[in-house]
């Protein structure tokens, strides 16, 4: 239809016609997406009735044990663990806060990693 609404755009002197094609569906691909996207389909209720609600104790639970087992670090590795992941700082970053260099920083993290595994492996939750 487009085609045939702009033959100027296909009769070669502009340009590709293949590529104005593909433009074009590539536009109409888009507009249907988005126009789905927009408007949300409407469900009578009956779909509700089975979906599970989430079990926030579960979640409540495990961020304790992790909290357990973060709190046994020492505290160089509980610090940078905090600049890494809490933070979500780089190791540059985490070097000039702590004004230590950045080697330190990657090693600290790496034996802070490592001593958590171990210790969560032993509370049971890893595996």
């Amino acid at each position: 239809m487009r085609a045939w609404q702009h033959p100027e755009a296909v009769d070669g002197s502009h340009g590709s016609a293949r590529a104005w094609l593909f433009t074009v569906v590539r536009n109409r691909l888009t507009d249907g997406w988005r126009h789905d996207a927009a408007r949300p389909v409407a469900t009578s209720g009956d779909e509700l009735v089975n979906l599970a609600a989430p079990d926030d104790v579960e979640r409540a639970v495990e961020a304790w044990g992790i909290g357990e087992a973060v709190a046994q670090l020492s505290e160089p590795h509980r610090v940078v663990l905090y600049h890494a992941y809490y933070l979500g700082q780089s190791v540059d970053e985490t070097a000039a806060a702590l004004h230590i260099p950045p080697g330190t920083v990657k090693s600290r993290t790496y034996y802070a990693l490592r001593a958590l595994r171990a210790t969560l492996e032993e509370m049971g939750y890893v595996q």
